[in-house]
C-alpha cells in the first residue's frame, strides 16, 4: 500500500512506512480551502488546511476568479506502507484525516521515470486523502487571499497554530519542490506574515492572537531543523524503487 501526502502528511509523519520519495500527481490544485475545526481550529473559530480540487472542478467553478495557476503537477511525498502495517496505518490515517476527507487513489510520478517515448510514466498507485467541496467543512476561496491568511495567522487547534501547518507546508515545498512554486501557498504564506506582522506590534491585538504571533514568528528560524529530514528525501533512488514495484506485481501475477 501506498499513500501520498501533499499536506502535514509531507512533514508530520506519525506512522511506520518502509520507503518514501518525492513526487507528484496530475489532475488536481492544492488549496486551503478546506476547515480543520479538530487539528488547527476548533467548531467555533476553524482553521483552514489543505485538500486537493480536481482540476476539472477548479477550471470549471473557480478559475475566474483565482489569482493562481491550477498547474499541472501538485508535489508531495509518497509513503510505502508495509504489508503487515496496511490496516493499521489505513486506521491511523482515516482517524487523523476524518474531519471530511474521503480516500481517492491516483498515479504518482517522479520526473526521472519516463517510458521508452520520453514520457513521463506513473511510479505508483497511491491513496490520496481528499476533502471534497460537498463535505461540510469546506470552506472553499470565498474569503479571499487576504481574508483566508488572517484567518490562518490567528486560529489554533488541538494540533497547534494553524499558521505552523501553513509555515511547514512552504518551507517542506521549497525544500521539496523549489523548481515548482505553488502560487497559492507563497501568496497565503505572504498574506500571514504579514498579518502576523501586524498583530504583534498592535497595542489592539489580544492576549490569544499575541501569543499565536510571537509564538510563529518566533518558531520561523527553527523550521530548518528538520531540513536534514527533507534532503534525505530526495536522496532516494527511485530507480530501486520502480524497480521492487515492478518484481512486486511479478510476483502477485505468479501466485
Amino acid at each position: 500500500m501506498w499513500v501520498f501526502g501533499y499536506g502535514s502528511l509531507v512533514w508530520k509523519v506519525d506512522f511506520p512506512y518502509e520507503k518514501r520519495f518525492p513526487g507528484f500527481v496530475r489532475g488536481y490544485v492544492r488549496r486551503f480551502w478546506q476547515g480543520s475545526v479538530d487539528h488547527r481550529g476548533t467548531p467555533g473559530e476553524p482553521g483552514r488546511v489543505v485538500t486537493l480540487i480536481p482540476l476539472s472542478e477548479w477550471q470549471s467553478d473557480h478559475c475566474a476568479h483565482d489569482p493562481h495557476d491550477g498547474g499541472e503537477e501538485c508535489w508531495g511525498v509518497a509513503y510505502k506502507i508495509a504489508e503487515d502495517k496496511e490496516e493499521e496505518v489505513k486506521a491511523h490515517l482515516d482517524h487523523r484525516e476524518k474531519n471530511g476527507y474521503e480516500v481517492v487513489e491516483a498515479d504518482v510520478f517522479h520526473p526521472s521515470v519516463k517510458d521508452e517515448d520520453g514520457k513521463l510514466r506513473p511510479v505508483v498507485r497511491a491513496m490520496v486523502y481528499c476533502a471534497t467541496s460537498q463535505n461540510e467543512s469546506f470552506l472553499g476561496p470565498a474569503a479571499g487571499i487576504e481574508a483566508i491568511g488572517k484567518q490562518i495567522a490567528i486560529t489554533k487547534g488541538p494540533s497547534g497554530w494553524n499558521a505552523d501547518y501553513l509555515l511547514s507546508l512552504c518551507h517542506s515545498m521549497r525544500m521539496l519542490a523549489p523548481h515548482v512554486p505553488d502560487g497559492h501557498l507563497l501568496a497565503l504564506e505572504s498574506a500571514v506574515l504579514q498579518h502576523l506582522d501586524v498583530i504583534n506590534n498592535s497595542a489592539d491585538g489580544t492576549s490569544s492572537s499575541k501569543e499565536s504571533a510571537e509564538r510563529v514568528l518566533r518558531k520561523i528560524p527553527d523550521f530548518t531543523s528538520g531540513d536534514a529530514e527533507l534532503a534525505s528525501v530526495l536522496k532516494v533512488d527511485v530507480a530501486a524503487i520502480v524497480l521492487a514495484e515492478q518484481q512486486r506485481l511479478v510476483r502477485r501475477e505468479i501466485n
